[in-house]
């Protein structure tokens, strides 16, 4: 299983440390540079979250093999940062409010169960 956790370890520093550099560094110009940051960002969230869920359900959750595990947490990792991105969308877009928020949380629990 190690040959699939060092990649996604590695894709998770890299993603994560070009978003540092693009925050830190990049002034947000045009609408291009915010897009690249937004998804950069939720790359790099997909990529660690799905890699701390892999641990801890090997630590404390139910005891399948090594590769289920790491098909859900992939998964799960990346309906999180799919989530995340779009309750930030809702937010630059000024239309956060119930009804919104509970269609997007429908619609990540809704994907997450069909596949």
């Amino acid at each position: 299983m190690h040959r699939y956790l060092y990649p996604i370890t590695i894709f998770a520093l890299v993603s994560s440390g070009l978003w540092v550099v693009t925050l830190l560094f990049v002034p947000p110009v045009n609408g291009l540079v915010v897009t690249f940051f937004l998804l950069l960002g939720g790359l790099a969230l997909a990529s660690v979250t799905s890699l701390g869920i892999y641990y801890l359900r090997r630590l404390w959750g139910p005891k399948d093999s090594p590769r289920v595990i790491l098909r859900t947490s992939l998964r799960q990792g990346f309906f999180l940062s799919l989530a995340a991105l779009g309750f930030l969308l809702l937010q630059l877009f000024g239309a956060t409010n119930i009804v919104s928020v509970a269609l997007v949380l429908g619609l990540i629990l809704i994907l997450e169960r069909l596949t």
